[in-house]
Protein backbone atom coordinates (compact mmCIF):
# COMPACT_ATOMS: atom_id res chain seq x y z
CA UNK A 1 0.00 0.00 0.00
CA UNK A 2 1.47 3.38 -0.95
CA UNK A 3 2.35 5.81 1.58
CA UNK A 4 0.13 9.01 1.73
CA UNK A 5 1.55 12.20 1.00
CA UNK A 6 2.33 14.38 3.92
CA UNK A 7 0.08 16.95 3.35
CA UNK A 8 -3.02 14.07 3.21
CA UNK A 9 -1.53 12.69 6.39
CA UNK A 10 -1.58 16.29 7.57
CA UNK A 11 -5.56 16.99 7.26
CA UNK A 12 -5.93 13.69 8.60
CA UNK A 13 -4.68 14.16 11.59
CA UNK A 14 -6.60 17.50 12.01
CA UNK A 15 -10.12 15.68 11.04
CA UNK A 16 -9.28 13.33 13.99
CA UNK A 17 -8.77 16.19 16.68
CA UNK A 18 -11.27 17.38 15.62
CA UNK A 19 -13.37 14.39 15.91
CA UNK A 20 -12.63 13.23 19.78
CA UNK A 21 -12.63 17.49 20.55
CA UNK A 22 -16.42 17.27 19.56
CA UNK A 23 -16.79 13.85 21.72
CA UNK A 24 -15.01 15.10 24.28
CA UNK A 25 -17.38 18.58 24.49
CA UNK A 26 -20.55 16.31 24.31
CA UNK A 27 -18.81 14.31 26.89
CA UNK A 28 -18.14 17.32 29.54
CA UNK A 29 -20.95 19.68 28.88
CA UNK A 30 -24.40 18.99 30.27
CA UNK A 31 -25.40 21.80 28.07
CA UNK A 32 -24.88 20.71 25.02
CA UNK A 33 -26.35 16.46 26.13
CA UNK A 34 -29.40 18.33 27.89
CA UNK A 35 -30.27 20.84 24.69
CA UNK A 36 -30.57 23.69 27.34
CA UNK A 37 -28.43 24.27 30.87
CA UNK A 38 -30.93 23.62 33.88
CA UNK A 39 -31.44 27.08 34.56
CA UNK A 40 -33.17 27.53 31.49
CA UNK A 41 -35.28 24.63 32.17
CA UNK A 42 -37.11 26.20 35.17
CA UNK A 43 -37.38 30.09 33.05
CA UNK A 44 -39.30 27.82 30.58
CA UNK A 45 -41.69 27.07 33.16
CA UNK A 46 -42.37 30.45 34.06
CA UNK A 47 -42.67 31.12 30.19
CA UNK A 48 -45.05 28.41 30.10
CA UNK A 49 -47.73 29.95 32.48
CA UNK A 50 -47.42 33.61 31.19
CA UNK A 51 -51.33 34.10 29.76
CA UNK A 52 -50.43 37.58 28.03
CA UNK A 53 -46.83 38.89 27.17
CA UNK A 54 -48.60 41.68 25.07
CA UNK A 55 -45.31 43.36 23.88
CA UNK A 56 -43.99 39.85 23.04
CA UNK A 57 -40.50 40.19 25.42
CA UNK A 58 -40.58 36.60 25.75
CA UNK A 59 -40.05 35.69 22.08
CA UNK A 60 -36.61 34.72 22.47
CA UNK A 61 -36.61 32.19 25.56
CA UNK A 62 -36.35 29.55 23.21
CA UNK A 63 -35.93 25.66 24.49
CA UNK A 64 -33.48 24.74 21.13
CA UNK A 65 -31.23 27.44 22.64
CA UNK A 66 -27.78 25.76 24.87
CA UNK A 67 -27.90 28.97 27.41
CA UNK A 68 -30.31 31.58 28.27
CA UNK A 69 -28.19 33.45 29.25
CA UNK A 70 -29.10 36.24 26.20
CA UNK A 71 -33.03 35.90 26.63
CA UNK A 72 -34.87 39.36 27.56
CA UNK A 73 -34.22 40.23 31.47
CA UNK A 74 -31.88 37.36 32.41
CA UNK A 75 -28.49 38.05 33.57
CA UNK A 76 -25.62 35.13 34.10
CA UNK A 77 -22.72 34.97 35.96
CA UNK A 78 -19.22 32.78 36.33
CA UNK A 79 -19.74 31.47 39.94
CA UNK A 80 -16.86 29.17 41.19
CA UNK A 81 -17.81 25.76 41.65
CA UNK A 82 -19.70 25.62 38.09
CA UNK A 83 -18.97 24.55 34.73
CA UNK A 84 -21.19 26.99 33.17
CA UNK A 85 -22.82 30.58 33.84
CA UNK A 86 -25.55 30.41 35.86
CA UNK A 87 -28.78 33.00 36.35
CA UNK A 88 -28.19 35.61 38.58
CA UNK A 89 -30.87 37.99 38.26
CA UNK A 90 -34.47 38.04 35.79
CA UNK A 91 -35.83 41.00 35.67
CA UNK A 92 -39.00 41.91 33.98
CA UNK A 93 -40.75 44.74 35.31
CA UNK A 94 -43.32 47.14 33.82
CA UNK A 95 -44.31 44.80 31.19
CA UNK A 96 -48.00 43.86 31.43
CA UNK A 97 -46.91 40.33 32.11
CA UNK A 98 -49.96 38.07 33.01
CA UNK A 99 -50.13 34.93 34.23
CA UNK A 100 -49.72 32.76 37.86
CA UNK A 101 -46.00 31.77 39.47
CA UNK A 102 -45.77 28.18 38.88
CA UNK A 103 -44.33 25.91 42.07
CA UNK A 104 -41.58 24.79 39.75
CA UNK A 105 -40.44 28.19 38.47
CA UNK A 106 -37.24 28.07 40.64
CA UNK A 107 -37.27 24.21 41.61
CA UNK A 108 -38.22 22.29 38.73
CA UNK A 109 -38.97 18.65 39.18
CA UNK A 110 -37.85 17.69 35.77
CA UNK A 111 -34.58 19.35 36.22
CA UNK A 112 -33.59 22.60 36.82
CA UNK A 113 -33.37 25.05 39.76
CA UNK A 114 -32.35 28.54 40.23
CA UNK A 115 -30.55 27.79 43.34
CA UNK A 116 -27.71 31.20 42.60
CA UNK A 117 -30.96 33.54 41.57
CA UNK A 118 -29.70 36.83 43.27
CA UNK A 119 -32.59 39.45 42.11
CA UNK A 120 -35.83 38.56 41.31
CA UNK A 121 -37.71 41.64 39.68
CA UNK A 122 -41.16 41.27 38.23
CA UNK A 123 -43.33 44.28 39.52
CA UNK A 124 -45.45 46.43 37.99
CA UNK A 125 -47.08 42.98 36.04
CA UNK A 126 -50.21 41.75 36.27
CA UNK A 127 -48.65 38.47 38.07
CA UNK A 128 -51.79 36.89 40.09
CA UNK A 129 -52.50 33.95 42.17
CA UNK A 130 -50.65 32.79 45.45
CA UNK A 131 -47.00 33.00 46.15
CA UNK A 132 -46.03 28.82 45.84
CA UNK A 133 -44.08 28.07 49.13
CA UNK A 134 -41.23 26.62 47.39
CA UNK A 135 -40.69 30.10 45.55
CA UNK A 136 -37.88 31.35 47.88
CA UNK A 137 -36.63 28.26 50.13
CA UNK A 138 -35.56 26.94 46.61
CA UNK A 139 -33.61 30.33 45.81
CA UNK A 140 -31.82 30.50 49.21
CA UNK A 141 -29.11 32.71 47.51
CA UNK A 142 -31.83 35.55 46.55
CA UNK A 143 -30.57 39.22 48.04
CA UNK A 144 -33.71 41.34 45.90
CA UNK A 145 -37.14 40.51 45.43
CA UNK A 146 -39.34 42.88 43.87
CA UNK A 147 -42.98 41.83 43.22
CA UNK A 148 -44.93 45.47 44.26
CA UNK A 149 -47.86 46.13 42.05
CA UNK A 150 -49.30 42.82 41.02
CA UNK A 151 -52.04 41.04 41.85
CA UNK A 152 -50.64 38.04 43.84
CA UNK A 153 -52.99 36.74 46.40
CA UNK A 154 -53.20 34.39 49.51
CA UNK A 155 -50.84 34.82 52.03
CA UNK A 156 -47.11 35.60 52.70
CA UNK A 157 -44.85 32.87 52.20
CA UNK A 158 -43.08 31.59 55.46
CA UNK A 159 -40.43 30.28 53.75
CA UNK A 160 -39.24 34.31 53.18
CA UNK A 161 -37.24 33.10 56.57
CA UNK A 162 -35.18 30.49 54.56
CA UNK A 163 -33.36 33.93 53.00
CA UNK A 164 -30.28 34.49 55.06
CA UNK A 165 -28.92 36.74 52.21
CA UNK A 166 -32.24 38.60 51.88
CA UNK A 167 -31.48 42.67 51.75
CA UNK A 168 -34.76 43.97 50.05
CA UNK A 169 -38.42 42.76 49.71
CA UNK A 170 -41.03 44.88 48.28
CA UNK A 171 -44.69 42.98 48.02
CA UNK A 172 -46.53 45.96 47.90
CA UNK A 173 -50.07 46.61 46.36
CA UNK A 174 -50.69 43.67 46.32
CA UNK A 175 -53.99 41.45 47.63
CA UNK A 176 -52.16 39.23 49.93
CA UNK A 177 -53.60 38.86 53.10
CA UNK A 178 -53.15 36.99 56.58
CA UNK A 179 -50.76 37.63 59.03
CA UNK A 180 -47.29 38.86 58.66
CA UNK A 181 -45.36 35.68 59.06
CA UNK A 182 -42.74 35.80 62.32
CA UNK A 183 -40.23 33.57 60.10
CA UNK A 184 -39.30 37.07 58.12
CA UNK A 185 -37.53 38.04 62.16
CA UNK A 186 -35.02 35.45 60.66
CA UNK A 187 -33.99 37.21 57.26
CA UNK A 188 -31.64 39.53 59.62
CA UNK A 189 -29.58 41.17 56.85
CA UNK A 190 -32.74 42.86 55.44
CA UNK A 191 -32.48 46.74 54.42
CA UNK A 192 -35.91 47.52 52.82
CA UNK A 193 -39.24 46.16 53.91
CA UNK A 194 -43.14 46.88 52.04
CA UNK A 195 -46.02 45.12 52.58
CA UNK A 196 -48.10 48.03 52.38
CA UNK A 197 -51.14 48.44 50.32
CA UNK A 198 -52.39 45.06 50.73
CA UNK A 199 -54.97 43.09 53.35
CA UNK A 200 -52.76 41.63 55.65
CA UNK A 201 -54.24 41.23 59.30
CA UNK A 202 -53.41 40.29 62.55
CA UNK A 203 -50.64 41.69 65.11
CA UNK A 204 -47.39 42.76 63.67
CA UNK A 205 -44.96 39.74 65.13
CA UNK A 206 -42.68 39.82 67.66
CA UNK A 207 -39.33 39.69 66.99
CA UNK A 208 -38.59 42.36 63.75
CA UNK A 209 -37.62 44.62 66.06
CA UNK A 210 -34.75 42.54 67.75
CA UNK A 211 -33.54 40.95 64.50
CA UNK A 212 -34.05 43.28 62.01
CA UNK A 213 -31.69 45.71 63.25
CA UNK A 214 -29.99 46.58 59.67
CA UNK A 215 -33.51 47.55 58.00
CA UNK A 216 -33.64 51.27 56.41
CA UNK A 217 -36.96 51.42 55.85
CA UNK A 218 -40.60 49.56 57.26
CA UNK A 219 -43.57 50.02 55.23
CA UNK A 220 -46.03 48.13 57.02
CA UNK A 221 -48.87 50.75 55.67
CA UNK A 222 -52.57 50.49 54.48
CA UNK A 223 -53.30 47.20 55.46
CA UNK A 224 -55.55 45.35 58.17
CA UNK A 225 -52.94 45.15 61.00
CA UNK A 226 -54.14 44.85 64.63
CA UNK A 227 -53.31 45.28 68.02
CA UNK A 228 -50.00 47.16 69.95
CA UNK A 229 -47.04 48.87 68.09
CA UNK A 230 -44.22 46.26 69.01
CA UNK A 231 -42.07 48.25 71.33
CA UNK A 232 -38.78 46.54 70.35
CA UNK A 233 -39.56 48.46 66.95
CA UNK A 234 -37.34 51.12 69.08
CA UNK A 235 -34.35 48.93 68.20
CA UNK A 236 -34.77 49.58 64.54
CA UNK A 237 -31.59 52.22 65.02
CA UNK A 238 -30.28 51.30 61.12
CA UNK A 239 -33.43 53.16 60.23
CA UNK A 240 -33.05 55.94 58.07
CA UNK A 241 -35.46 56.69 55.93
CA UNK A 242 -39.30 55.35 56.87
CA UNK A 243 -41.41 53.93 59.19
CA UNK A 244 -45.16 53.96 57.98
CA UNK A 245 -47.86 51.90 59.79
CA UNK A 246 -50.63 54.49 58.56
CA UNK A 247 -53.97 52.97 57.76
CA UNK A 248 -54.41 49.75 59.90
CA UNK A 249 -56.28 49.24 62.86
CA UNK A 250 -53.58 49.27 65.46
CA UNK A 251 -54.42 50.09 68.88
CA UNK A 252 -52.72 51.40 72.42
CA UNK A 253 -50.02 53.60 73.11
CA UNK A 254 -47.07 55.08 70.77
CA UNK A 255 -44.02 53.14 72.70
CA UNK A 256 -41.74 55.68 73.99
CA UNK A 257 -38.49 53.60 72.67
CA UNK A 258 -39.74 54.71 69.53
CA UNK A 259 -37.69 57.74 70.21
CA UNK A 260 -34.63 56.34 70.06
CA UNK A 261 -34.68 56.11 66.19
CA UNK A 262 -32.92 58.22 63.81
CA UNK A 263 -33.72 62.05 63.58
CA UNK A 264 -33.70 61.79 59.87
CA UNK A 265 -36.49 58.65 60.15
CA UNK A 266 -40.31 60.17 58.80
CA UNK A 267 -42.57 58.37 61.20
CA UNK A 268 -46.35 57.61 60.37
CA UNK A 269 -48.97 56.14 62.37
CA UNK A 270 -51.55 58.39 61.35
CA UNK A 271 -55.50 56.45 60.88
CA UNK A 272 -55.12 53.69 63.31
CA UNK A 273 -56.63 53.20 66.88
CA UNK A 274 -53.98 54.77 69.21
CA UNK A 275 -54.14 56.71 72.02
CA UNK A 276 -52.85 57.81 75.46
CA UNK A 277 -50.41 60.79 75.35
CA UNK A 278 -48.09 61.27 72.51
CA UNK A 279 -44.20 60.78 74.21
CA UNK A 280 -42.27 63.94 73.38
CA UNK A 281 -38.88 61.82 73.78
CA UNK A 282 -35.74 62.16 70.85
CA UNK A 283 -36.84 61.84 67.25
CA UNK A 284 -40.71 61.53 68.64
CA UNK A 285 -40.44 65.22 69.69
CA UNK A 286 -39.31 66.12 66.22
CA UNK A 287 -42.46 64.71 64.11
CA UNK A 288 -45.47 67.35 63.36
CA UNK A 289 -48.86 66.26 63.77
CA UNK A 290 -49.47 64.55 60.16
CA UNK A 291 -47.78 61.74 62.03
CA UNK A 292 -50.70 61.29 64.35
CA UNK A 293 -54.04 62.22 62.79
CA UNK A 294 -56.78 60.43 62.73
CA UNK A 295 -56.54 58.40 65.82
CA UNK A 296 -59.21 60.08 67.99
CA UNK A 297 -58.09 59.19 71.50
CA UNK A 298 -54.33 60.48 70.86
CA UNK A 299 -53.24 63.12 72.29
CA UNK A 300 -50.66 65.80 73.34
CA UNK A 301 -47.80 68.03 71.29
CA UNK A 302 -47.79 68.24 68.75
CA UNK A 303 -51.83 67.83 68.31
CA UNK A 304 -53.93 70.80 69.33
CA UNK A 305 -56.08 67.98 71.80
CA UNK A 306 -55.27 68.50 75.41
CA UNK A 307 -55.00 65.19 77.02
CA UNK A 308 -57.12 64.75 80.08
CA UNK A 309 -56.00 65.98 83.45
CA UNK A 310 -54.55 63.06 85.70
Amino acid sequence: MAALPPESVASLNLVTATAVLIVFVLLVDPATMAGIMPDGTSLLALKNVVSADLTDVLSNWNSSDPTPCHWHGVACNTLPGFAYPRVVSISLSGLNLSGTIPPEFLANPSGGALDQLRRLSLHHNLFSGPLPSLLFSAAPALRNVFLQNNLFSGQVPPGLGLLPFLQNLDLSRNRLSGPIPDTLADCSQLQHLSLAGNSLSGYIPDGLGANLTLLQELDLSDNNLSGPIPADFGNLTGLQTMLNLSYNHLSGSIPESLGKLQFTVIMDFSHNNLSGKIPQEGSLANQGPGPFIGNPALCGFPLSRPCPAA
